[in-house]
């Protein structure tokens, strides 16, 4: 590696830490921390803001994962896994494969006309945090509005899309 291609990288890496720390202090801003210079910035510590530990109650716990993951409270989606190994997530339905109420080998659960979508409780999220189930919601409100967004970047290219994502989000103060 020569000299002027280290200067570049050098200059690159500087310039992706000042929009860390620009984009930390704006962070910060936001979740009314105090900010700290950049060499001193830390990610917020979930226990100082919310006040949940380990020891606190699991409906606190739940209260403290429904607030960070809110999505649509009437419907969410349960993991489905075939008997050939193929899986999915679909809204979950209070009469799947009740007799009489559900006939997914013929109608589409879209189509059923006793289609009941089951709402998100506590009880719920308790199963899925405790790995009795997989569940996942639905965050995009009916509004088209959403209060967290979760990326999965795979394959190859995988560092560029999410320098990409990030440029934008930036640019568009997401």
């Amino acid at each position: 590696m020569n000299d002027r291609t280290q200067s570049r990288e050098l200059e690159a890496l500087r310039q992706q830490n000042l929009l860390l720390a620009e984009e930390n202090a704006r962070l910060k801003e936001m979740l009314g921390l105090e900010s700290t210079d950049a060499a001193s910035a830390v990610p917020p510590d979930v226990t100082r803001i919310s006040g949940i530990t380990g020891s606190s109650s699991s409906a606190a716990k739940i209260e403290l994962f429904q607030s960070l993951f809110r999505g649509r409270g009437d419907v969410y989606a349960k993991r489905w896994q075939s008997g050939t190994g193929r899986s999915g997530y679909a809204p979950a339905c209070a009469n799947e494969w009740r007799s009489g109420l559900c006939d997914k080998r013929r109608v589409k659960c879209a189509d059923c006309a006793n289609r009941e979508l089951q709402t998100l409780s506590a009880s719920t999220i308790e199963d899925h945090l405790t790995g009795r189930s997989t569940v996942g919601v639905y965050a995009m409100l009916e509004d088209e509005t959403c209060h967290f967004l979760a990326i999965d970047f795979d394959d190859e290219g995988w560092r560029g899309d999410v320098t990409a994502v990030r440029s934008a989000a930036f640019a568009t103060g997401v």
